[in-house]
């Protein structure tokens, strides 16, 4: 047996980034933030990388890197993405027991183009039949994030395994999830200790269009958590912690060279805050400082802090601001 404090359940992908420079006479972007190509033309890149990304292999590495023992649960092909795939979690400390590799189907992976901070993202899925064994494991935290169409088994499973080994179980489903409205979703949400949205899959997962982010997070707890993390872009994140009591937090201002990962970014950093025992604002500010961090690098996992680097930046957030509404 295994124990862990985190076991993230998901997918794990290869990003491969294109950063275009801010002019060129090959392409042109509209007022309504469309990006123009000509066909046939041939775009010289800025720079490019290679990364790994996917919701639960992010919040696997950067819980990792915050300092906390994790492995991740998810499945790969068998191809030459596999070694990049591996390498990275062997090197960031990623326990791969439950790390399913295929034996003839390719790994997923993404191409990102990258323009001014902004992003466009061509995402590959492949079909995965998600067969995961938590037997032989127990953890702290179960962190239950997107999968692709075929996702029910898995997330059964997932909920059956948190029982059964008392763990606190994190939510942050993907778009299959949250569309298809499948009845073990409800069943997640009754179980779940928080749930991590943005603020357009809260309105989605309700069906209506609350007027302001109280009335969307109360609505959320109805559904059963017990706390609700709803982010909101430019405007900062809001926690509606299990008293009802409603924390909204501002930004930890950066540069922003490419959003990838900011989401992962903020739930890795508020999840390690919970490991350590820390007050919401301190929960508030990891995973504002954190998802600040990546999106001023490349890529999903390029700029995780470490622990050291955390604590060093909380020493100095005398701008950040966390107020009760």
């Amino acid at each position: 047996m295994h124990s862990f404090d985190l076991l993230s359940i998901g997918n794990v992908t290869v990003d491969i980034f294109l950063s275009i420079p801010d002019a060129s006479e090959h392409f042109s972007v509209t007022a309504n933030k469309e990006l123009v190509l000509k066909i046939g033309d041939k775009i010289h890149l800025e720079k490019y990388d290679i990364s790994l990304g996917g919701d639960a292999s992010n919040v696997a590495i950067g819980v990792g890197r915050l300092g906390f023992s994790t492995t991740l649960a998810a499945e790969t092909g068998y191809d030459e993405f596999l070694p990049k795939i591996t390498k990275t979690l062997e090197k960031e400390g990623v326990d791969q027991s439950l790390l399913r590799r295929g034996q003839e189907k390719e790994s997923c992976f993404s191409v990102i183009i990258n323009y001014k901070g902004d992003r466009i993202i061509f995402a590959e899925e492949r079909q995965r039949e998600h067969k995961f064994d938590f037997t032989q494991i127990e953890t702290k935290i179960v962190y239950l994030t997107s999968l692709g169409k075929q996702w029910i088994d898995a997330y059964e499973k997932a909920l059956l395994f948190a029982e059964q080994n008392s763990s606190r179980l994190i939510f942050n489903p993907g778009a299959h999830q949250i569309e298809e409205k499948n009845e073990i979703i409800g069943k997640v949400l009754k179980r779940c200790d928080l749930i991590f949205l943005n603020k357009e899959e809260a309105k989605t997962i309700l069906g209506e269009n609350p007027l302001e982010i109280r009335e969307l997070a109360q609505k959320i707890k109805a559904l059963g958590p017990k706390e609700v993390v709803i982010t909101n872009g430019v405007e900062g994140s809001y926690f509606l912690d299990n008293q009802g009591v409603l924390y909204k937090a501002g930004l930890v201002q950066t540069e922003v060279v490419e959003r990838t990962g900011a989401g992962d970014a903020f739930a890795s950093g508020f999840i390690s805050a919970i490991l350590l025992g820390l007050p919401p604002e301190e929960r508030l500010f990891w995973g504002s400082a954190n998802s600040a961090s990546v999106i001023g690098q490349l890529g999903a996992i390029a700029g995780l802090l470490s622990k050291e680097e955390m604590e060093e930046k909380s020493k100095s957030k005398s701008s950040f601001r966390v107020e009760k509404l």
